[in-house]
């Protein structure tokens, strides 16, 4: 039987190295599309990335969410321009298309789990941005599939862990948002989920993120106790750490609908997370994060 051919877009960043990998391990024949020879931007290049693809999986993305208040040509060149062309490739060429979006595309206003039938209000240009896209895609390609995702963090990026313990080692103190939730989603987790996606063929919008919910001062305590770090972390408001672009505070989302689709239980955010730190900092030896009180 013919191996599927599965393009990775992007696949030199965080999310995109752990799909292609995956994919790899599982046996497909993958093809990787990532800068600087390729660019997302470029017509032509997405037509030479979707021609011969069974499946492709768009995981390239302008994701900087405080750079995009200023730089808002770029953040819609990618997340809305380039995903409704990768759209019009998908349809061209008869290839299933993937399109990842996020979390910001609400205004994390709700005191529930957002559904995807939650009407979207995104706070800022990112999330508009990224919102936009969804629509151009779907628009475009009706048989493909848009993934909402919030939190994720891989051994290929930076990610707020990362961020975590390079604030430690700079200012030998952390201060961490403590009204911000939502479910930190390991992109192992992520590409692991897309392989039964990749079988069931499911088309419109569906959330992803791992079991479980947590602020963001919750992950610095947990990062601390996995490391045995002993930096005093603080819990803040979010108006105490001023940002360029709002962040919406509740980012939960209600995974019901792709539980169903693809038959699959969700790991916990804890269980992943002690795992990647487990395999990615294991030599790791700076002090330990404690919670004190402010």
């Amino acid at each position: 039987m013919r191996r599927k051919v599965i393009s990775v877009l992007g696949s030199n960043g965080m999310l995109g190295h752990d799909v292609a990998q995956a994919f790899f391990n599982a046996g497909h024949l993958v093809r990787c599309w990532k800068r600087p020879a390729w660019d997302i931007c470029r017509v032509d290049d997405i037509e030479a990335a979707v021609k011969d693809s069974d499946i492709v999986i768009n995981c390239a993305a302008y994701t900087d969410v405080d750079q995009a208040q200023k730089d808002r040509a770029g953040a819609y060149l990618t997340n809305q321009q380039a995903a409704r062309n990768v759209a019009i490739a998908c349809e061209k060429y008869g290839a299933y298309g993937v399109h990842f979006s996020t979390d910001y595309v609400f205004d994390g206003s709700r005191r529930r789990a957002y559904t995807e039938e939650d009407l979207p209000n995104p706070l800022n240009y990112y999330g508009r941005s990224k919102l936009a896209g969804e629509g151009e895609f779907l628009r475009h390609h009706p048989n493909g599939c848009v993934i909402r995702l919030q939190w994720s963090y891989g051994s290929n990026g930076f990610h707020f862990l990362s961020k975590l313990l390079g604030w430690a080692q700079r200012n030998g103190r952390l201060m961490v948002v403590d009204d911000q939730f939502g479910a930190p989603t390991w992109t192992t987790d992520i590409a692991e989920m897309l392989g039964k996606l990749a079988v069931v063929r499911p088309t419109g919008v569906f959330h992803y993120a791992a079991n479980g919910e947590t602020s963001r001062f919750g992950i610095a305590q947990l990062l601390g106790q996995e490391l045995g770090l002993s930096v005093p972390v603080f819990g803040c408001g979010s108006g105490s750490l001023p940002a360029r672009a709002p962040r919406p505070q509740n980012s939960l989302f209600d995974c019901s609908k792709i539980d169903q689709a693809l038959d699959i239980t969700r790991p916990h955010w804890q269980d992943s997370m002690r795992r990647f730190i487990a395999a990615e900092y294991a030599e790791w030896t700076a002090p330990e994060i404690q919670e004190v009180s402010a």
